[in-house]
């Protein structure tokens, strides 16, 4: 029973949206920041980068060696995303799915490493 109430209440919140889809409108202020946005995400990217090698040099031979490599290997797939993101925005560069496979990578390589750290936090 809460189960149906709970699906029921999710509908009923989500109706005024459906109602919205049939009017086409469009927001100028949220495509006036998209791009500082898309930008700002790509330096952040980047410094994650920088901080994951930091990270692998701390822990080069400790119990969380393995989860610091996979984290800097998700932060490099991640900064990639972010690159081909903006490259794609701007229509410098554009290859069809290729976003949709890194974000792939990133995930599983992000998964891996918090994998990889749970079970050297277990023992």
């Amino acid at each position: 029973m809460k189960k149906i109430i709970a699906l029921s209440s999710l509908a009923l919140a989500l109706a005024p949206l459906s109602a919205l889809a049939i009017v086409e409108y469009e927001i100028e202020i949220l495509e006036t920041i998209e791009m500082p946005l898309e930008l700002l995400n790509m330096v952040i990217a980047l410094a994650a980068v920088t901080v994951s090698l930091f990270l692998i040099k701390s822990f080069a031979g400790g119990t969380f060696a393995a989860a610091a490599r996979f984290l800097a290997a998700a932060s490099f797939a991640f900064a990639f995303v972010e690159i081909f993101g903006v490259l794609k925005g701007l229509e410098i560069f554009k290859i069809g799915g290729l976003i949709d496979v890194v974000e792939f990578i990133f995930v599983a390589l992000f998964l891996t490493a918090l994998l990889k750290l749970l079970k050297s936090v277990r023992g």
